[in-house]
């Protein structure tokens, strides 16, 4: 392409094309700087008398200057643009190509609002340049035109959408689009195509999100599978991000040792291009994972230092992405069994990561993956916490804390924020919540600009626009904590719905009425964890040595007796009595000396317990004895929980404190009966 461009006549049509093309070129090879100057100089050979040909070339640059994080030479060429696009209006021909033109102009707006954060905004142009693009695939096909070229930018054009609903948390509408985009690009270009695999690549990563990973995991090999069938060659930047992403997708799918064969194949890649080695780096979190979970924590640790000393010096020590790094050091730490320097670790970045949790559930900014980081952090503190053998007061108070912060979802935090959101009776509250919102976006994204930026070879890096970045983002945290202040002043109930803060030991405890005592269990990856409480302030700690997995299972068994799916009461198969009792035995017996006396048990359940009704654990061995005269009649004698104590179930213990906060209501005064229907036999 470059010797084409200088064997080509200067200020012609010819080569402002072929300019146009090589700027394409260099932005898919990660050179974007290049691909702006090469479009500007298209700009400055392309005839006066095309104005068509201008408004395309100007949307580009925009987009390569906006991706460098240069907003003002982005925005200076929208401008640029939008004036173009006026003399364009006046045209004879505005009725035939007017739609292509508007097209044009909504993806410059776009794709600046994307990249700036401002995600309301970009999704809103980006559809109204996919109606435009529409229209114009219409107007072309009644004229008998090809439609090729409309039908691709129609493709990448729903890409970008599905990329900023991905942002947004909207998943399904994201992943309508992109599946189609991906049909488009398999029917215009088949599989072995750049298109092709970028389509794979965001589709899978919707897929993630949603927790689908064995399907993200076969999107990601697809995807590698395309960039290579292209042409392109193993240290291809965009071959080198496909592997990193299928190491990704292995990893969170639990294929931990599979996922280590990608991530070292790329870096025995990597070691023979230094320049690009220098822009992807050696390391990956989801690589510090698979080390953390296939038993190597030492590596784990190694990894994890260089890593965070690269991003200290990028960042900052308090950035965000220093304090995950941080964070799996301290699960490193705890790994290899010093769980002293692991406290440590983790008590200093913790909260951090536990405020940016909830500033990404408020803005609807927090997903799957990040939950997933957060709570494999807090569970090494978890297990760092009760690593001594009679862990101290302080200790178990700490480890109750962090349990109910792991406990939540991302998706609860953020169904919890939306509906306060959605609920504001004030205009102006609605309007500071808004506003908040929309900053935080604005700072995850220009977050995200600085680190592609900061990756990027020094040749191919703009003077001072990391720093200009770096002051909009203190500007607009500046701005977003002044919003934050407000709110929590003005509208304290609204900030606490919103924003709440984990509950203590001693807040829980003081939460409980006279005869009240609470159960909170917490399953972990290898291990397990229980505390149970009364008002009296008795409390008890305790270690259970199994992992989330086995008791799936256990409860898996049991939920067989309490959902078969028959159809008559004749089929149903027994309750396995021996198991139920297993589960009481690991879980409740320990803090027998707590609960026991008690006259309701507030239990706050985790995983797959939450499935199990405890008041149908027996809290003594129980056989059922052999058929005899009326069917289930051996169960009577049974020693079940709930003759014990009555049982209320909670999710978490911030419910149970929120819960106690409001005023009692009146008892009614009517009695209230309830009737079924249910099928009990085949007659």
């Amino acid at each position: 392409l470059r010797q084409a461009v200088d064997l080509s006549e200067p200020r012609t049509w010819e080569r402002a094309g072929l300019l146009g093309v090589l700027a394409t070129a260099e932005s898919s090879g990660g050179n974007v700087l290049d691909a702006a100057r090469h479009s500007d100089e298209a700009i400055e050979q392309l005839p006066a008398e095309n104005p068509s040909r201008l408004l395309a070339l100007l949307q580009a640059a925009a987009y390569y200057y906006a991706t460098l994080g240069d907003f003002p030479a982005a925005r200076e060429r929208v401008r640029r643009a939008e004036a173009v696009f006026a003399r364009l209006r006046g045209k004879r021909s505005w009725e035939a190509r007017g739609a292509l033109w508007t097209a044009r102009i909504e993806r410059a707006r776009a794709e600046i609002f994307r990249i700036e954060g401002r995600l309301v905004e970009a999704e809103a142009s980006y559809r109204k340049a996919l109606a435009a693009y529409e229209e114009n695939r219409r107007q072309e096909a009644s004229a008998g035109a090809d439609g090729e070229r409309a039908e691709r930018f129609d493709a990448i054009l729903e890409r970008s959408l599905a990329s900023v609903l991905l942002a947004q948390g909207k998943l399904a509408e994201g992943e309508m689009l992109a599946r189609r985009a991906l049909q488009k690009s398999l029917e215009r270009v088949g599989r072995g195509a750049t298109d092709t695999a970028q389509g794979l690549a965001l589709l899978s990563s919707i897929l993630s999100e949603q927790g689908r990973y064995a399907e993200a995991t076969r999107l990601a090999e697809e995807s590698l599978r395309s960039y290579l069938d292209s042409g392109a060659v193993e240290t291809n930047l965009n071959v080198v991000r496909a592997r990193q992403s299928l190491g990704a997708a292995l990893s969170a799918q639990g294929r931990y040792r599979e996922a280590l064969v990608i991530f070292e194949r790329n870096r025995d890649l990597l070691k023979g291009d230094p320049v690009l080695l220098q822009k992807i780096g050696t390391g990956h979190i989801e690589w510090i994972i698979s080390l953390l979970r296939s038993g190597n924590p030492a590596a784990a640790e190694r990894m994890a230092s260089t890593m965070l000393e690269r991003s200290v010096k990028r960042y900052g020590e308090k950035d965000v992405r220093s304090a995950l790094l941080q964070g799996l050091l301290g699960a490193a730490l705890a790994g290899r069994g010093d769980a002293t320097a692991a406290i440590e670790v983790f008590r200093n970045r913790v909260p951090l990561l536990l405020g940016q949790a909830r500033n990404d559930a408020e803005a609807e900014t927090g997903t799957s993956r990040k939950q997933r980081y957060l709570v494999l952090i807090l569970e090494a503190y978890l297990r760092a916490l009760s690593a001594a053998a009679s862990p101290s007061d302080a200790a178990i108070a700490e480890s109750f804390r962090i349990a109910d912060v792991a406990r939540s979802s991302v998706v609860q935090q953020a169904l919890t924020a939306a509906a306060a959101r959605a609920n504001i009776g004030d205009p102006e509250l609605a309007a500071m919540a808004r506003q908040e919102q929309d900053t935080q976006h604005q700072i995850g994204a220009l977050s995200t600009l600085l680190s592609e930026l900061l990756a990027a070879p020094p040749a191919q890096q703009l003077g001072g626009v990391q720093e200009n970045l770096r002051r909009d983002i203190a500007r607009l945290k500046e701005q977003r904590d002044g919003l934050l202040r407000q709110i929590v002043r003005r509208y304290p109930e609204y900030a606490e719905l919103v924003w709440p803060q984990p509950v203590s030991l001693d807040k829980a405890r003081a939460s409980l009425h006279a005869g009240d005592a609470l159960l909170a269990f917490y399953l972990g990856e290898r291990e397990s964890y229980v505390w149970a409480l009364d008002a009296q302030g008795r409390t008890n700690f305790s270690r259970v040595p199994v992992g989330r997995r086995q008791v799936a299972e256990q409860v898996g068994q049991l939920r067989r007796a309490l959902d078969p799916g028959v159809v008559s009461i004749d089929e149903l198969p027994d309750f396995d009595l021996a198991a139920a009792h297993t589960i009481y035995r690991q879980f409740l017996a320990p803090a027998a000396s707590v609960w026991q006396g008690a006259k309701k048990l507030i239990v706050i359940p985790h995983g797959e317990l939450a499935q199990l009704p405890l008041s149908l654990l027996p809290t003594a061995p129980a056989e059922i004895p052999a058929a005899a005269g009326e069917r289930f009649a051996g169960y009577r004698d049974v020693p079940w929980l709930v003759r014990q104590v009555a049982i209320e179930q909670l999710p978490s213990a911030t419910a149970l404190v929120s819960l106690r906060r409001l005023r009692e209501r009146p008892i009614a005064d009517g009695s209230f009966a309830g009737f079924g229907d249910p099928l009990f036999s085949a007659q």
